[in-house]
């Protein structure tokens, strides 16, 4: 195990899906440890990685628009038109964070200065790492020592047993349930039983098939896709009792045409 504390990123994109405004996705932090891995030890093996975060700290970038305050560039992207008939697409509204996470990574084969060699090149959801603390080796089980207090991101599973047809409907519901709860426990004081949770983009959907593009990265097949949302769960690093309970996530792509990230436990 690789243990990369305290990462520290700037402008990193917290819109992991149209309709939500929430966060680094898992997919995020599994393609820069994919990446790491590519880059270190090549791309056999890489597929196998498996991650853990440790979630630290986040504050949202934004503008003030007439008292309101909303993702950065919205203003901008209202009032700046290209031949006054069409929006500037580089002034496009974005949803930018500052982050700070902890990653734990399974599946890279590699000293502590290799890693921190090929990490500083990399970027996490577009944004700039810009520092992180000393790299640790370890086993699986001496995770919960070498590390500090955070919230493990974790899989909240909302939807089993419901109809595909009501998924939305029962999704959306939780969502506003929570929302309310939250609320009631604020008042209250009481956070014994308290869940935080957030919509996510775990994965992608294809809707086209895959057809040769021009200019298409490393000309792979290209296809149209959407994004699958769903719960993801931030647990306290004190609610963990052992290591076996530590969530990891890895990459799926069983379901044909579909890739999404997919929790695991050792």
């Amino acid at each position: 195990m690789i243990i990369i504390p305290r990462i520290f990123v700037t402008g990193a994109n917290a819109q992991s899906a149209y309709s939500f405004v929430t966060g680094v996705s898992p997919l995020a932090w599994l393609g820069l440890a994919r990446k790491l891995a590519i880059d270190i030890n090549g791309l056999e093996g890489s597929e196998k990685v498996r991650i853990s975060i440790l979630h630290h700290h986040m504050e949202m970038k934004g503008e003030n628009h007439y008292g309101d305050i909303l993702p950065s560039q919205l203003r901008s992207a209202e009032l700046t038109t290209r031949k006054q008939t069409q929006m500037s697409m580089g002034l496009q509204p974005i949803a930018n964070c500052n982050l700070k996470a902890t990653l734990i990574i399974d599946g890279i084969n590699a000293s502590s200065e290799k890693v921190k060699k090929h990490l500083l090149k990399l970027r996490l959801a577009g944004g700039a790492i810009e520092s992180f603390g000393e790299i640790i080796q370890c086993e699986i089980d001496e995770i919960l020592f070498k590390t500090k207090g955070g919230f493990f991101i974790k899989e909240f599973d909302c939807l089993s047993g419901i109809a595909p047809q009501d998924k939305i409907k029962a999704f959306l519901s939780l969502l506003l349930k929570t929302k309310d709860k939250n609320e009631e426990i604020e008042k209250n004081e009481d956070t014994k039983n308290k869940k935080w949770l957030s919509p996510m983009n775990l994965g992608y959907i294809a809707v086209t098939d895959f057809n040769e593009k021009e200019n298409s990265r490393f000309s792979l097949p290209h296809a149209y896709a959407e994004p699958l949302v769903g719960m993801i769960e931030y647990v306290s690093k004190n609610k963990i009792e052992d290591f076996s309970q530590i969530p990891f996530w890895e990459y799926s792509n069983t379901i044909k045409n579909v890739f999404v990230a997919k929790p695991v436990v050792f």
